[in-house]
């Protein structure tokens, strides 16, 4: 912040026709200056002298000149100084005036003045010292920012494509840094912006460690968007007892039994064992090892239903395969599978659907469609699924023996609607 001595004290100064901070120097150009009488010869202030001498004022009321930092921004010194420029009547010796002045231009006092009036100045251009760092500091966040675009954007592109991002040799005398890196500087040659930027030492956003936190930026927005555009949608979990679809179609059907989706077991059975060289040739070693007929997983069908009997029946025919084969990779995925698939009400579920599957194998769905069940039809149905709890807990028995199971008693009902 500069401090203005804008007044001067009482008696110091009889000239009140000089310039102020706002004005600058008061430059007053006359057809004909007053004339002194030096010796036999008479003299005047010369007009001329204002373009040698920017910060030299002329005051008409004393016809003598000033320097105007000099007075304006250095008071304090007035007593202590002979200078005629800093007295209070002024400058007026036109003999010796243009020795005077250089004289005063170089000392060390007036070089003081003269920044303290550019500083002026400058505020007033650009404000004063804490606008000038405000603007410098939004300039560089501006930039930074602009930076960092650019890094997120190889970030984001580098991780939807799926592709690695550091090289074994990350130094910047190696041919081959890494596809995050070579991205970079493919990406500065056809920008401008990149090629003027230099990023400070400190804020480069090139280690490894500073593109680990982007992407897990990157993934917790995804997973807030997601969320977000779930929320507005009004879905519900469909498996949520409390919230969920179920709860919602029990307040108007609570009649309604739940059955869980136990096709997501078959396909992530499928997708383990296919998408992997290594696993698959595992589960047809032990197939052989167990003496099972060499046989593959089948994938659900996604447009038939009647197909889905063909994936339930590749899981029971190598169902102990499929077993020892989780139950000996230490993966958390196998353990998730092995857990599920040794549930009792899952494989419950597979022989029953093997079964009821099996009925409506080979007829298209317009035919399926066309069947309109009726009480009789249902209760036909259920005495039939007696004999077939009976065999699947029969199944349970030989290919699980260390889990020891009962089927509960199951009551089946049926409404007109």
């Amino acid at each position: 912040m500069v401090v203005r001595l804008c007044f001067c004290p009482a008696g110091t100064f009889s000239a009140k026709d000089l310039g102020t901070p706002e004005s600058g120097p008061k430059q007053v150009c006359l057809p004909q200056y007053p004339l002194s009488q030096f010796g036999s010869q008479q003299r005047a202030f010369n007009n001329s002298w204002f373009e040698q001498f920017n910060c030299l004022e002329y005051s008409v009321a004393t016809n003598s000149t000033f320097c105007f930092p000099c007075w304006l921004y250095g008071r304090q010194h007035i007593r202590n100084n002979k200078d005629a420029l800093l007295s209070g009547s002024g400058f007026s010796n036109w003999k010796r005036a243009l020795e005077s002045y250089h004289e005063h231009e170089k000392s060390a006092f007036h070089m003081s003045s003269m920044a303290c009036w550019q500083s002026y100045k400058s505020t007033q251009t650009h404000g004063d010292v804490f606008d000038q760092l405000k603007v410098a500091s939004a300039a560089e966040i501006s930039e930074r920012r602009q930076y960092l675009g650019r890094v997120v954007g190889v970030t984001t592109f580098l991780g939807k494509q799926g592709i690695s991002f550091r090289g074994h040799d990350e130094q910047d005398a190696s041919r081959n840094p890494g596809n995050f890196l070579e991205c970079m500087k493919l990406l500065k040659k056809f920008d401008p912006f990149l090629q003027k930027y230099n990023p400070p030492s400190n804020a480069t956003y090139l280690s490894h460690s500073t593109k680990n936190e982007i992407i897990n930026s990157i993934s917790q927005q995804i997973t807030e968007n997601i969320t977000e555009q779930v929320k507005a949608c009004k879905v519900y979990s469909v498996s949520g007892a409390v919230g969920g679809v179920q709860a919602h179609f029990k307040e108007r059907h609570p009649e309604a039994v739940y059955v869980h989706c136990y096709a997501h077991h078959i396909e992530n059975m499928y997708t383990f064992f296919s998408s992997s060289l290594i696993n698959h040739n595992k589960f047809i070693e032990i197939q052989n090892q167990l003496g099972l007929k060499q046989s593959e997983l089948v994938q659900l069908s996604t447009t038939r239903w009647a197909s889905q009997v063909r994936s339930v029946r590749a899981v029971l025919t190598n169902f102990l395969a499929i077993i020892e084969c989780l139950s000996t990779t230490k993966t958390a995925m196998a353990q998730g599978i092995w857990s599920k698939l040794c549930k009792q009400k899952t494989v419950y579920l597979l022989v029953m659907f093997d079964k009821l599957l099996g009925v409506t194998e080979g007829l298209p769905w317009s035919v399926l469609g066309l069947v309109n069940f009726n009480k009789k039809m249902w209760i036909n149905l259920m005495s039939w699924l007696t004999p077939l709890c009976q065999q699947a807990f029969s199944f349970l028995i030989v290919h699980l023996p260390v889990h020891p199971c009962s089927i509960p008693a199951i009551q089946f009902r049926y409404t007109e609607q």
